[in-house]
């Protein structure tokens, strides 16, 4: 079994989380009530995988890891796209983070763009346990092989952030790393790459492309960009 950051892992048992530092009661907790992690972003080492438990809240993460023998069911968020799966989402209508997603697929289903929802609505989805909160943002990404995105694709993404009234967190994800799509549409000559080595600075692979797309300021209130490792 293959998994990557993001990535949604079942595990046969609460107890399967392994860590060098002291569990906290929380995270053993919510792993009772919804035995699920997240791939985080760092290094595969053999078949230990490095995951995180979420809480109730943000100040509630926890890094551990997990063995690959473990887990029993994963889910990558592409497959939450594909499925539709807020459409059996008992919660759809009273989340507006949820709400948008009908839209958001509409919309980059046109551009033949592997997306997914992540963050605490892609938790939600895959595990059916509520977490999510009515003023949660809309965390998203888009996997691609590179950092370079076609001027019309720039434009139907930067049209949708416009257009959706909640705000959204968009990471393009490669095999290299994760860059904040607000920071690649602000045309800056450096952009932060998240990777499992840490973050750097790279220079923009494509500003040449943005020419009069770029994000204007009256629009970065829709996308903050996040230094969350994940």
């Amino acid at each position: 079994m293959k998994v990557v950051v993001h990535d949604l892992l079942r595990l046969r048992s609460p107890g399967d989380l392994v860590s060098p530092e002291r569990v906290p009661e929380w995270a053993r907790y919510a792993l009772c009530r919804a035995p699920w992690v997240v791939v985080r972003r760092a290094a595969v080492e053999g078949k230990t995988i490095p995951v995180g438990v979420r809480g109730q809240n943000r100040r509630q993460r926890f890094a551990g890891f997990v063995c690959l023998s473990s887990i029993v069911e994963s889910v990558r968020p592409q497959d939450l796209s594909s499925c539709e799966a807020w459409k059996t989402a008992i919660r759809q209508e009273e989340l507006p983070a949820m709400r948008a997603l009908p839209e958001v697929h509409a919309t980059l289903r046109t551009s033949d763009l592997s997306w997914g929802p992540v963050g605490s609505v892609g938790f939600e989805l895959a595990t059916h346990f509520p977490i999510t909160h009515r003023t949660s943002d809309l965390d998203l990404i888009i996997r691609r092989n590179d950092l370079l995105i076609p001027p019309a694709t720039l434009r139907t993404l930067l049209a949708l952030i416009k257009r959706i009234e909640i705000r959204i967190d968009l990471l393009l994800e490669t095999a290299d790393g994760a860059i904040s799509f607000l920071e690649y549409a602000s045309g800056e000559p450096n952009i932060l790459l998240r990777s499992v080595n840490g973050p750097t600075l790279i220079p923009h692979p494509q500003i040449s492309a943005l020419k009069g797309e770029r994000l204007c300021p009256s629009q970065t209130h829709c996308l903050q960009p996040s230094l969350r490792s994940v």
